[in-house]
C-alpha cells in the first residue's frame, strides 16, 4: 500500500451516516450495498428522534467517544430497536421503489462486463474519449499519480499529481489506442 495514503488514512477519522432519503436514481440495493455502513467507519450516526444514535465501529471511534464522553450518553435498547426499525422501513421503501425498474443484479453486470470486455462498444468509447478525466473522479479504485517537481522561491519540491491510466500519455504506457 502507498505509504503516504496509509499515513493519511491512519490519521483520518471516518464518520458515516445512515441514508434517510433516496432519489429517483438511487439503486444501492441492486448492487448489494446497504443504505448504511456495516464496516469501515469509526463512528456512524443514525438519525433518531431529533438526535443521533452513535455506533462505534473501531478503536479510534471508541477513543473519540471516550475522550468526549460528556457529549454522549449510553444508548438504551429501545433506541437501538427504533434505529433498526427505521433502517428496515427505509430498505422496504427502497425495495418498492426499485421493483418496477427491473434493474439487473450486480452479478449479472459483472458477468456482462467480463463477456463484453473486448466488445466494439468499448473501442468506440476509446476512440471518442477526450481525456477529460471525469471517469477518474467517480472511480473509487483510481489511485494513479505522477511525481512532478514544483519550484517555488528558489526551492524545489516533489509533489504528487493525480494521473489516470486512461490518459494516453500515462508514464509507462504507449501513446495511442491500446491494441
Amino acid at each position: 500500500m502507498d505509504s503516504l495514503y496509509r499515513l493519511r488514512r491512519e490519521n483520518t477519522i471516518f464518520i458515516s451516516g445512515d441514508c434517510t432519503e433516496f432519489k429517483e436514481v438511487c439503486h444501492c440495493l441492486a448492487w448489494d450495498v446497504l443504505p448504511y455502513p456495516k464496516e469501515g467507519f469509526d463512528l456512524n450516526l443514525s438519525p433518531l428522534n431529533g438526535g443521533f444514535l452513535v455506533e462505534v465501529g473501531s478503536g479510534k471511534g471508541e477513543a473519540l467517544v471516550r475522550a468526549y464522553q460528556g457529549y454522549f450518553s449510553p444508548s438504551r435498547e429501545v433506541q437501538v430497536a427504533a434505529s433498526r426499525d427505521k433502517r428496515d422501513n427505509f430498505i422496504e421503501r427502497l425495495k418498492r421503489h426499485l421493483l418496477p425498474q427491473n434493474l439487473v443484479s450486480k452479478a449479472q453486470v459483472q458477468r456482462l462486463m467480463k463477456e463484453g470486455y473486448n466488445a466494439d462498444t468499448w473501442k468506440q468509447f476509446m476512440l471518442t474519449c477526450v481525456e477529460c478525466g471525469g471517469c477518474n473522479f467517480i472511480c473509487d479504485t483510481c489511485h494513479c499519480f505522477l511525481l512532478a517537481d514544483q519550484k517555488e522561491n528558489q526551492q524545489c519540491e516533489k509533489v504528487r499529481v493525480w494521473d489516470a491510466c486512461q490518459y494516453a500519455n500515462l508514464p509507462g504506457l504507449p501513446a495511442g489506442p491500446i491494441p
